[in-house]
């Protein structure tokens, strides 16, 4: 799980219009706040890196935390919800992710690995229990008389060497 500002919110964008791009001690621009994303780059950030997404949510601004909870606050809060229903790029003031990490090539090969030893030892079992067709080719139900009753390979032999070649 894990949050970050966005820097295409709406309030940041008319800033960034009119010339503001001054770090502080919150919000977006706050100092700690290294890195700076919208909802595209941060995706393809964590997809690169070798997550799986599964959520991705807009949270709203913090009006009432500036505003109090009376009625502005909350009336602006309603209203940035309804804007992150519009447009969560824009009106998102912050971006909610939970992704998983991929497995790593160490973990799907020996998952692989064990994989084909379930199924290898399931075939063999479904073998030993369906020897019908090894019966009737051998009259037995030990597969060797099989090999023994298929007809041998024919001998490859190479043509003869030219005459020039045999003196």
């Amino acid at each position: 799980m894990l949050t970050t500002p966005n820097i295409a919110f709406a309030v940041q964008r008319a800033l960034l219009l009119v010339g503001q791009f001054n770090y502080g001690k919150a919000g977006i621009l706050d100092a700690t706040h290294t890195r700076l994303f919208t909802f595209r780059s941060i995706l393809r950030l964590l997809r690169d890196a070798g997550f799986r997404v599964k959520l991705v949510r807009g949270v709203p601004a913090p009006f009432p935390k500036v505003f109090g909870n009376g009625l502005l606050g909350n009336g602006l809060l309603k209203a940035n919800e309804l804007g992150i229903k519009l447009s969560r790029s824009l009106f998102s003031y912050q971006i909610f992710i939970v992704a998983e990490t991929t497995p790593d090539v160490d973990f799907v090969l020996a998952n692989t690995k064990e994989q084909s030893r379930a199924k290898a030892a399931r075939l063999t079992a479904e073998a030993k229990r369906d020897d019908g067709a090894t019966r009737a080719l051998a009259g037995r139900t030990n597969g060797s008389e099989v090999i023994r009753a298929l007809p041998a390979r024919p001998e490859r032999r190479c043509p003869p060497p030219p005459a020039a070649l045999r003196e």
